[in-house]
């Protein structure tokens, strides 16, 4: 899997995805209707609680914190040790699983905008033949299934890692995605095409990783996040959006951004970018946020106020000595999501004062949008 060309690539999604696609559009007219008809009167009974309680192993948050948290440690210990084989390993892996839930995250939440198909709970007469193409309204996300691709894209990691019991992953997988069918958040074929999206997306990602620019690689990315952001730029009327938001930063650096809101009025985040100022290079940064909410108006929009303290890590690609460079991040910025749930477009300056090698200031500074899940 690892050394895929782009021939096997498309062979891939000839041999699985499309199969996969076709027994997915069989059940939109033949499976799906029956199947939420039999689950909805066993509400509350031990499957229902059983997937109730289970269906947010999902959720693709601590997916990317656990794998992007691992790869930014193992990056971060190679600039002050000899790193071994296995450590090279294990941040090699960690960045493949990262890339692979943002790709595939991309991918699912692109066509759920673009398809608009009702969800189970909300479609009264449980037709599932209920579409609204190009809506941000989280009603209408129900095609593909954003919890199988995660479990999917999951599964195939781990099978390209443990190749001898793929069928155990997948197994696993294919359970929990059931969840989403059991609780009515998902009909079968979603969650069929939801698969499709993560084992395509994943064998994709390998495949990108193999490109020999990193520029390249990087505005392959960009260009997936802020796709995905103008998807959902559009009014949203029922979507409650989640705690995780992705997207774009563009700027000084211009990379991949993230955010996790803790509380209403505090929030952790971070990017994974790169600098093209005098000292340019890549670029990982964290901030802890506080947030005020609502510190000014304008035509009924409402822009809030965020501050925090973080550290920044630059790797020089110009300089022969002294290339890492470790320091203290104070951002300042305004956000709005414009009377919506699932977007925040926002600027932000931060003042960054490094100590490792030596010390001095830098400035970070842009603009950006995220989607929030």
């Amino acid at each position: 899997m690892l050394n895929y060309s782009w021939r096997d690539v498309v062979g891939f999604f000839a041999k699985i995805c499309l199969p996969l696609i076709f027994v997915s559009g069989l059940c939109i007219w033949f499976v799906d209707s029956a199947a939420a008809q039999f689950f909805k009167p066993r509400y509350g009974n031990a499957v229902h609680l059983w997937a109730k309680e289970t269906t947010d192993i999902a959720k693709a948050g601590p997916y990317f914190a656990v794998t992007g948290g691992l790869w930014l440690l193992f990056y971060s210990l190679r600039k002050f040790r000899r790193p071994t084989l296995a450590m090279e390993k294990a941040q090699s892996w960690a960045l493949r699983g990262f890339l692979a839930f943002v790709v595939s995250g991309v991918l699912v939440q692109l066509l759920k905008h673009v398809i608009g198909r009702k969800r189970p709970y909300a479609d009264g007469a449980l037709s599932g033949h209920q579409f609204e193409p190009f809506t941000t309204n989280y009603e209408f996300h129900s095609l593909p299934s954003g919890h199988s691709q995660v479990l999917f894209t999951a599964a195939t990691i781990l099978s390209a890692i443990w190749p001898r019991v793929w069928w155990v992953w997948l197994s696993v997988a294919a359970t929990f995605s059931a969840t989403r069918v059991i609780t009515l958040n998902h009909w079968v074929s979603d969650v069929i095409a939801g698969a499709a999206v993560g084992l395509f997306g994943t064998v994709l990602t390998f495949r990108l990783l193999k490109l020999r620019s990193r520029k390249t690689l990087s505005s392959v990315l960009a260009i997936a996040a802020f796709s995905a952001g103008l998807a959902i730029s559009q009014q949203s009327r029922a979507d409650e959006g989640g705690p995780f938001g992705v997207g774009l930063v563009l700027g000084d650096p211009t990379g991949l951004s993230a955010n996790y809101r803790l509380s209403p009025l505090r929030s952790i985040d971070g990017a994974v970018a790169w600098s093209f100022g005098s000292n340019s290079g890549f670029e990982l940064h964290s901030d802890y946020l506080w947030h005020r909410a609502a510190i000014f108006r304008a035509d009924q929009v409402a822009f809030d106020l965020h501050y925090g303290v973080g550290g920044r890590l630059l790797s020089l690609n110009n300089r022969k000595d002294d290339r890492t460079r470790l320091g203290l991040r104070l951002p300042v910025g305004l956000a709005t999501n414009f009377n919506q749930r699932t977007i925040e477009v926002f600027g932000e300056l931060a003042f960054v004062m490094n100590f490792i090698p030596s010390t001095s200031a830098d400035l970070d500074f842009g603009v950006g949008a995220r989607i929030y899940f």
